[in-house]
Formats: C-alpha cells, sequence, structure tokens
C-alpha cells in the first residue's frame, strides 16, 4: 500500500510539474519571413480598467481591409484605421511582435498563429495624473 502512495505522488507531482512548465505562449513562434503580408483585424475583445474598475470592455468586429496591417519585409509596416495610414517599423522574435511608430515602441504576443489566421494580445499598466489604467485586447487577424 506505501508503494502505490509512492507511485500515486510521484505521478501527481510529475503532472503538476508538466502544467507549471508548460506556457501556451511559448509554443507560438512566428518568423518575419511568415508575417510578412496585409493582415485584417476581423474581431477585437477589449478591456480597459481605471484603478482596478473595468470602464470599457467588449468586442467589435470588423469587415476585412476596414483596419489592417501591413507587414513588409524590410522590416516597414503600415497600420490603416478608420481611413488614416501610420507607417513603421516591426520586427518579431519568438512569439513577440514590436511595432515602432512616431517613436513609440508597442509590443504584442502572438498566442495562436497560422498562415491565413493569427491571434495577438496587447496588455499595458500605467499611471497618468494618478490614476492606474490597465488595458488589455485579443484581436483575431486574417491574411488578406
Amino acid at each position: 500500500m506505501k508503494t502505490l502512495r509512492l507511485i500515486y505522488a510521484c505521478m501527481m507531482m510529475s503532472v503538476c510539474m508538466a502544467f507549471a512548465a508548460c506556457n501556451d505562449d511559448d509554443d507560438v513562434n512566428v518568423s518575419n519571413e511568415k508575417l510578412v503580408g496585409t493582415w485584417s483585424v476581423i474581431e477585437d475583445a477589449y478591456n480597459f480598467k481605471e484603478d482596478g474598475k473595468v470602464v470599457d470592455s467588449g468586442t467589435d468586429r470588423y469587415n476585412e481591409g476596414e483596419w489592417t496591417f501591413t507587414l513588409n519585409a524590410d522590416g516597414t509596416c503600415a497600420v490603416m484605421e478608420d481611413g488614416y495610414t501610420d507607417h513603421g517599423n516591426w520586427s518579431a522574435k519568438g512569439n513577440k511582435i514590436t511595432f515602432t511608430i512616431y517613436d513609440e515602441s508597442v509590443t504584442i504576443t502572438v498566442v495562436e498563429f497560422s498562415s491565413s489566421k493569427m491571434v495577438i494580445e496587447y496588455r499595458d499598466s500605467y499611471t497618468e495624473d494618478g490614476i492606474k489604467y490597465d488595458d488589455y485586447e485579443k484581436m483575431t487577424l486574417k491574411k488578406s
């Protein structure tokens, strides 16, 4: 009976360690070559908090081409939304994509990736005028 308990305890520890060691974000690995092209935002789920209280939350859906990210092989990019286009640079490493536009850098996390679909997450926390802001967005994009 003591042996069975020991085996059971070892199995449970192994399962716990396996779950603790796995991080879904680590499974996604993208490269610049795979990302080159135009990606349309299809869905944007967001949750914005001020001092811990949700001030805006929801999910917006977009038609293909309405909001796009064009990633060029030379590391330049264009973001088009509401008829306005901003230009900048981008790079990818592991499951992170960094955009630099107007001397501001933003890093997003790719949580799902295929040749035609990408799901990204963006988190930002900052304090301004004594108010703590916590922003979260999860976007689904389709390659055009």
